[in-house]
């Protein structure tokens, strides 16, 4: 007995003197080993005009497999949108000297270069070819998988997973991050006028240390951002903002705005991605932040529903890297093992010890059986009235509507009363919300960045109180999510 006692509160002893890594900060060979160079390359009739567009992009996929996928700015390849999409078309001089302005392109030299190409003509067949360069010599054509030239991303694809990179895992914006070091990693422009004879390669990326200033949303377009002081240049666009704690990207570098001598640097959030990496069956991992261990995500459905609460395992299908806790200590799932193992001492020492005979227990008597609930009377303050589910995450659920306060909708536990989840398309944290005063029926547009409408496609004014009426159609953001009110019918 005391030798396996003794074995016992040895093992105990180890696991508690155990340093558990749980470190996922972000490491420059990780880093540069996620990124590389994006080239839009324009023929003219079959003859290369190159370097139309030019940035940076990142590889996202499950950790410890070959990556396929790839992620960038659009406005870093709209030109290959707007001519053709890789297809041979053909195009007007005048048509194609405006847009190559539009684009930022100097007049004289664009109107060069097509005297040289075509021949001066006054029509030629224009196609291009997105390039994914490794190194300045080794590179692959990808394909677009889906564009968005509000939201400003791009999601790329090689026609095979490359071993020349590796995939970054990816993490939702928050507020815990706020004050946090990140890094920016890409190509800018700038270094590629420099000295060094190399260009593009793996450890030829640019990274710059800053930190999260803030999130917010874009006037305007609605689109999630994050601003940074983590420098960037012309070039670095598409590159990955990556969190130093768990070396997740948390956004899309995207642009610059200065103001005097200052610079404030901003990226697209990456929670306004992921929906589009879900709507594509591409396999990724996401991380959160404060995080233990980052969780893998299978390949989404086309009607992506909220993953469940992940259970503490010893390791997950997918071995992704592990991120930190957010203080010194161990992970939950150890205090959970040394537990039981507590456990374990404690009922080896009942059990090594003989107890006497105790009398046996008298028999319990079963517990009686609750009464049938009483059904209670209706409150004289419920019309009757119900939000009932049309389409969308809300679709056959029903809420009654209150009186006096009014119930929120959104995203938001916290503060709404109807919470839709929290990567819902279109859905604002707090959206709009619904009360009734004197019998009447109101809904009210909380300022949501996608819009409250009335069917069939009349938007709300923000802040202002609109009565509805029983059969009334409300959509939120768009007729995807949406709801009718209707009334409980009396037998």
């Amino acid at each position: 007995m005391k030798r396996r006692l003794f074995s016992v509160i040895l093992i105990l002893c180890l696991l508690l003197s155990l340093q558990i890594t749980a470190s996922a900060e972000a490491k420059p060979a990780d880093l540069r080993h996620s990124v590389a160079r994006v080239v839009v390359i324009q023929y003219i009739n079959g003859r290369e005009f190159p370097s139309i567009g030019m940035g940076t992009c990142f590889f996202v996929g499950e950790n410890g497999k070959n990556p396929q996928f790839a992620i960038t700015n659009h406005h870093v390849i709209s030109l290959f949108t707007e001519l053709g999409g890789g297809k041979q078309i053909e195009v007007d001089y005048n048509d194609w000297i405006k847009l190559m302005e539009s684009h930022g392109y100097d007049t004289n030299s664009v109107r060069q270069v097509w005297n040289s190409l075509a021949n001066n003509a006054n029509k030629a067949y224009i196609n291009i070819n997105i390039n994914i360069f490794f190194s300045q010599d080794s590179y692959s054509e990808a394909y677009l998988v889906e564009a968005d030239a509000v939201n400003d991303f791009a999601i790329l694809r090689l026609a095979e997973p490359t071993s020349l990179r590796g995939a970054l895992p990816i993490a939702l914006p928050n507020q815990d991050m706020v004050g946090q070091d990140c890094f920016s990693v890409g190509y800018p422009a700038i270094a590629d006028t420099s000295a060094l004879v190399e260009r593009w390669g793996e450890k030829d990326a640019t990274i710059n240390k800053g930190n999260v200033s803030r999130l917010g949303t874009e006037s305007g377009s609605g689109r999630p951002m994050i601003q940074t002081d983590a420098v960037f240049h012309s070039g670095n666009s598409g590159g990955p903002l990556v969190l130093d704690a768990n070396g997740a990207a948390i956004g899309i570098t995207t642009e610059l705005r200065t103001g005097g001598s200052t610079a404030v640097y901003y990226a697209v959030g990456m929670d306004i991605v992921k929906p589009a990496l879900d709507r594509n069956n591409i396999k990724y991992t996401l991380t959160t932040y404060p995080v233990e261990t980052p969780k893998p995500t299978p390949a989404p459905t086309a009607k992506p529903t909220p993953a469940p609460t992940a259970k503490p395992t010893p390791a997950p299908t997918v071995e992704p890297t592990p991120a930190p806790a957010p203080a010194p200590g161990l992970p939950v799932w150890a205090y959970a093992l040394i537990a039981a193992v507590v456990v374990a001492v404690i009922a080896l020492l009942l059990r090594g010890r003989k107890k006497p005979n105790a009398a046996p227990m008298p028999a319990t008597a079963p517990a009686p059986k609750p009464a049938p609930a009483q059904k209670s009377a209706p409150r004289s303050d419920d019309y009757g009235y119900r939000i009932q589910g049309v389409s969308g995450a809300l679709e056959g659920k029903r809420f009654s509507v209150p009186s006096g306060n009014p119930v929120t909708i959104g995203r938001n536990p916290q503060e709404c009363g109807i919470v839709l989840p929290p990567d819902t398309a279109g859905v604002s944290s707090k959206h709009c919300s619904v009360w009734i005063d004197k019998g009447t029926v109101y809904v009210m547009d909380l300022s949501s960045s996608h819009g409250t409408f009335l069917a069939p496609g009349k938007r709300l004014a923000a802040n202002q109180a609109v009565k509805l009426q029983e059969g009334d159609i409300v959509w939120l953001g768009s007729e995807a999510q949406s709801f009718v009110l209707a009334k409980k019918r009396v037998n």
